[in-house]
């Protein structure tokens, strides 16, 4: 739903205006969403984890829009890279703490 938004948006809104700070915030909410609930500090809940799905596919859809129409758009790869790195090592660390 997310993504479909983002798309939306793009119709009626210049994407090259929206804040670069946006395509990397909205998705730190799921990335701190799922860090908590996969470490066990806390549970997450249906509406919470919907909101921040849909942060974060409205992110990926402005994020892609970017990369296509101003490639290469340094800042989008690099917001790209830092996401899936941190979720590499998030992923590592959590299966690293489960064998123990």
């Amino acid at each position: 739903m997310g993504i479909l938004c983002g798309f939306v948006f793009s119709l009626f809104f210049d994407v090259a205006n929206v804040p670069l700070t946006l395509i990397f915030v909205f998705p730190l909410f799921t990335l701190f969403d799922w860090s908590i609930t996969a470490f066990g500090i806390s549970k997450s809940h249906n509406f919470l984890r919907t909101f921040f799905g849909f942060l974060l596919g409205v992110a990926y859809a402005l994020g892609l829009i970017l990369l296509i129409t101003d490639f290469p758009n340094p800042v989008v790869l690099s917001i790209g890279a830092f996401y899936v790195l941190a979720s590499i090592f998030l992923i590592y660390l959590k299966n690293k703490i489960k064998k123990v």
